[in-house]
């Protein structure tokens, strides 16, 4: 150490001002004179004045050549040291970078994005560590994850700054610090570094324990963005199938925007339309075109904005295929009318002393809708229960009632209940159930669950807990839908809607043949992952025989785009992700970070850093080597 504020990074640089001895030394040798014969002296008394003042090992005598020769040898000696101070100058610290991955962090108002000048700033936070102090790299995405735990080796630390990479997905700053404030509190000073725009803002919830410091330092200049908000490709009702394609749209910046939307199907650019979208409003514009069939359709918003992810969306639209319908009542006029309504359904109707259960055409159908009877063990096939639960079905029934339900709640992202309201249904009784282990409840109420849906290896069913006719469902709007989205769910995969997408960072379910050993999965940028597949369990709620394929899930969905899965080459699936939280795409950067109770981080305005100052020690030299040769010059002249 130099001084208090100043430090060497080269000690043994000192060893340059060795030099300065032998400078002074020829300042004090003898030089040597060519002897010259001249008839007078008289001219030449300045040389015999010389000739005495340099006697060999003479006295020094002051020489502005001497001092500024020496101040260059001393410039330069210590610029071989590497001098430098910090402006911070603590140390033993635990020091803990949380890099902001989410998608909002993509946006390019700071050149060349908010990401990467956070990642920047990692970088710099890294390299600025002293003596004594450790490091940990954190991401916050969709899942917090821990990029180097702590570490002193600035190389590890450089190496796990430079693999972040952002998401497409909203990212949990709480979830991130509250990982930190657990791994904070065994340590007696930790810094912790938050490098985000702050996300959606409001209250983080985050307590921070004595002795850690919260350093927030924010990233964006403005929200200049419009983004797709919703795409969905749903057919028209009525007696001839037809496909309209449903697009929502906002615009997050402070001016009108006018821009197109340009729609492809399986990359085929089929249909152009222009939106108009005023500042902070968010449209819906219905696209009817006849070319609209099965296969990936793509809506892509031709707009010059900060954030580009948020101006496409995909879909994975799957043509309904012709279904057959049983339906076993002593007589529903409404569930008649809406199988009658869908063009694409073929149903037939029975008597509850008319079906059996183990008749083979019993298990044709593809869907059996049982109203209010129902054999005391089901058959292996999909159901659709209104007012009865068997004993092997989702439901266990409590044997008692509750009048007049009032519903609190529904699963708005369920496919069953697309385009379903159920606020103002009104049901006379319903039935008070509990849900199998593998079943859930999607409409819930005061007394129970109304609507549960279940899920075995061999069969899916659906358990609504009310008497239709006995209710105001039917007389409304949804109550076709509503059939028509049980069937659809019932019939085809998991997700159950014939436009199927995913939230970019939710994991995604596919179906594969049981058996399989590895499903290879083409991610969106051309990566492939290799997954294996877990021998499945015999469930233990099994309706009958067990089915050909298997559930896998799959959790590597932090990038928008198309995931392929197939197996041995042949394809099983695609599934479409895309932005899942709309608040993502507001790019509206947050000037404070408030942790809990109002606490907020402290605004970052410098992190510690290292400043060498070698370079102007080179610079003063150089001044004073040209002085130097302006006065060696002089005096020659």
């Amino acid at each position: 150490m130099w001084s208090a504020g100043v430090n060497l990074l080269n000690p043994v640089g000192l060893l340059a001002l060795l030099t300065i001895p032998p400078v002074v030394l020829l300042y004090l040798l003898r030089l040597r004179r060519i002897p010259v014969r001249v008839p007078s002296v008289l001219l030449w008394r300045p040389m015999v004045q010389d000739m005495q003042a340099n006697q060999p090992f003479q006295r020094l005598r002051f020489s502005i050549l001497l001092l500024l020769q020496i101040i260059i040898l001393l410039l330069t000696g210590f610029a071989f040291t590497r001098p430098y101070y910090q402006s911070r100058k603590p140390s033993g610290r635990s020091v803990v970078a949380v890099l902001d991955a989410s998608l909002s962090m993509q946006a390019t108002d700071v050149a060349p994005s908010r990401f990467e000048a956070a990642r920047r700033e990692a970088l710099r936070i890294a390299k600025d560590l002293e003596s004594g102090d450790e490091m940990m790299v954190v991401t916050a995405a969709a899942q917090t994850k821990v990029l180097c735990s702590f570490t002193k080796d600035t190389g590890a630390l450089e190496r796990a700054i430079d693999s972040a990479e952002p998401s497409d997905c909203a990212g949990s700053l709480r979830e991130a610090l509250t990982l930190c404030m657990s791994l904070a509190r065994d340590r007696a000073r930790t810094q912790v570094y938050v490098l985000s725009d702050g996300g959606p803002g409001g209250d983080l919830g985050v307590t921070v324990p004595q002795g850690v410091e919260v350093s927030y330092s924010p990233f964006g200049e403005r929200c200049n963005n419009v983004a797709i908000t919703g795409l969905n490709v749903r057919e028209t009702y009525g007696p001839s199938s037809a496909y309209e394609l449903f697009v929502s749209a906002r615009n997050y910046g402070a001016d009108e925007l006018k821009c197109q939307v340009e729609v492809s199907l399986n990359g085929d650019l089929i249909n152009v339309d222009t939106l108009t979208i005023p500042a902070g409003q968010q449209i819906q514009q219905i696209i009817d075109d006849p070319k609209l069939a099965g296969g990936i359709v793509e809506a892509r918003l031709d707009a010059e904005d900060d954030l580009a992810v948020d101006n496409t969306a995909r879909i994975v639209f799957r043509e309904r295929a012709r279904r057959s319908v049983l339906l076993v009542t002593e007589g529903n006029r409404w569930l008649e009318a809406a199988l009658g309504a869908d063009s694409r359904v073929d149903a037939s109707v029975l008597k509850p002393e008319q079906y059996d259960p183990n008749a083979a055409d019993a298990t044709g159908f593809d869907v059996t809708i049982f109203d209010r009877w129902s054999p005391p063990q089901l058959p292996a096939v999909n159901s659709f229960l209104i007012a009865t639960a068997p004993e092997n079905g989702p439901v266990i029934d409590k044997g008692s009632t509750f009048d007049e339900p009032s519903v609190l709640d529904w699963d708005r992202k369920s496919p069953l209940l697309q385009y379903v309201d159920f606020a103002a249904v009104q049901v006379a009784r319903m039935m008070q159930v509990e849900p199998k282990p593998w079943a859930r409840g999607v409409v819930e109420t005061a007394g129970g669950p109304l609507v549960v849906l279940g899920e075995t290896e061999a069969s899916r069913s659906l358990f609504l807990g009310f008497d239709i006719e006995a209710s105001s469902f039917p007389a409304r709007i949804a109550f076709p839908i509503f059939v028509r989205n049980a069937i659809q769910w019932l019939t085809t995969d998991p997700a159950g809607a014939e436009a199927q997408s995913y939230s970019a960072g939710s994991p995604v379910t596919v179906r594969v043949p049981k058996g399989t050993a590895v499903v290879t999965v083409e991610r969106p940028g051309g990566d492939e992952d290799e997954l294996p597949v877990r021998e499945q369990e015999e469930s233990p709620e099994g309706n009958g025989p067990q089915t050909t394929d298997v559930p896998i899930s799959y959790d590597r969905t932090e990038k928008t785009g198309v995931y392929t899965f197939s197996v041995g080459g042949e394809l099983v699936d695609r599934v479409a992700l895309n932005v899942g939280e709309a608040e993502e795409s507001n790019l509206t950067p947050q000037a404070t970070l408030e942790l809990s109770g109002g606490e907020t981080a402290e605004v970052a305005a410098y992190t510690k850093s290292t400043q060498e100052i070698w370079r102007w020690l080179i610079a003063v030299g150089l001044v004073v080597l040209t002085a130097e040769w302006l006065v060696y010059h002089r005096r020659l002249g």
